[in-house]
């Protein structure tokens, strides 16, 4: 039980950190695509709907890991073990899902690739920054499909703890948990 306790702080730390660095890459591109038009206001150029998707999956993302830690700790009135499994298996899909959108829109994005940009430039000729940005949108995907994959793990270790021990993980980070009711031998007592 206590390997497994580390074994989920270990795992949220590094869902927080992938989605910290995957925030950090998709404002980057958000904010050097807005300012790509220079003489042009903000507004007619706005960014794009994946990398946007991928900014809102990091948000989620990071509110989803200190719901998960904070809250059975905290607050265990509003913690319930199917919110837990919703929220991980929620993230997994929508990391997935944005990662995928944003791969597909810099394959739109630079269909060529030259000896100074192995990304290729040719689609991104008013993008200023031209192949760092599309090198940082290209490390926000990938590290988006690792992000998506630790929710996956996360998410099979929290369903398989929960029907295999028939105790949420919530139950074996408090000594006193709302989810656990022991019933004594006789059934007449229910203990909280």
């Amino acid at each position: 039980m206590i390997f497994l306790s580390f074994l989920f702080l270990a795992l949220r730390t590094a869902q927080l950190v992938f989605a910290l660095v995957v925030l950090g890459l998709s404002g980057h591109v958000a904010a050097t695509w807005t300012h790509s038009n220079s003489g042009l206001s903000a507004s007619s150029s706005p960014v794009p709907s994946e990398v946007a998707f991928m900014i809102i999956c990091s948000v989620v993302a990071m509110l989803s890991v200190v719901y998960l830690e904070l809250a059975p700790k905290f607050l265990p009135s509003i913690s319930h073990p199917y919110a837990s499994i919703s929220l991980e298996t929620t993230n997994t899909l929508f990391l997935f899902a944005g990662s995928i959108a944003l791969a597909a829109f810099l394959d739109r994005l630079s269909p060529t690739a030259t000896s100074s940009c192995p990304f290729g430039t040719s689609g991104a000729s008013s993008w200023s920054g031209h192949c760092i940005n599309i090198a940082a949108a290209a490390a926000a995907a990938a590290l988006g499909i690792v992000a998506a994959l630790l929710w996956a793990l996360s998410a099979f270790l929290t369903i398989n703890d929960m029907f295999k021990l028939k105790h949420p993980r919530m139950n074996m980070t408090r000594k006193l948990s709302v989810f656990s009711i022991h019933k004594d031998n006789a059934g007449k007592q229910e203990t909280v």
